[in-house]
């Protein structure tokens, strides 16, 4: 089949708002966090909210690209609107980034949390490699210690840097 016989659907839109005072934006993320371009909308939202609204991220995934958990991140922490992570049932490795970076979270019975350093595999000279992983070692625990310190103890900050995942729930 030829691509110009195949049927395009649009995709459903991961966000919804409503006025109550200010605005609530939910921001649903049920899906693998993918690279940062399929996000665009979402991180517009969260860069243009005012002090006035409220944006919730509503999670249930595996997780997925770090570089887009960064961007929230980033997002999150720049946000004049207060913002609020609804955690659960599954949220893991880059959702867990996005989802505790919120303000507020809310968990409920079936809530579940992982937290892991990260994976990735590249093919280049080992020498490359090295650097690679030397480098991305020293920018996680940055990131790391910025989302996951108040949460999780020193020495389980360390642990994760280390490599220990760790899961917990509601």
């Amino acid at each position: 089949m030829k691509n110009e016989d195949m049927m395009f659907f649009p995709q459903k839109s991961r966000i919804s708002s409503s006025h109550t005072g200010g605005m609530t934006h939910v921001i649903r993320i049920h899906e693998d966090i993918t690279e940062p371009s399929n996000w665009s909308d979402e991180l517009d939202l969260i860069n243009g909210a005012s002090e006035s609204d409220t944006v919730v991220l509503d999670l249930c995934t595996d997780g997925g690209d770090l570089h887009t958990a960064m961007l929230f991140v980033r997002a999150l922490n720049n946000c004049a609107a207060h913002t609020v992570g609804i955690l659960g049932p599954q949220v893991a490795s880059a959702g867990s980034i996005m989802g505790l970076s919120c303000r507020e979270w809310i968990l409920d019975d079936t809530s579940s949390l992982m937290i892991h350093t990260s994976s990735y595999g590249i093919m280049a000279k080992d020498t490359d490699i090295f650097e690679h992983a030397n480098f991305s070692r020293q920018q996680l625990k940055r990131l790391y210690e910025n989302v996951y310190k108040g949460f999780l103890s020193d020495d389980e900050l360390s642990d994760v840097i280390k490599g220990t995942p760790f899961y917990f729930d509601a």
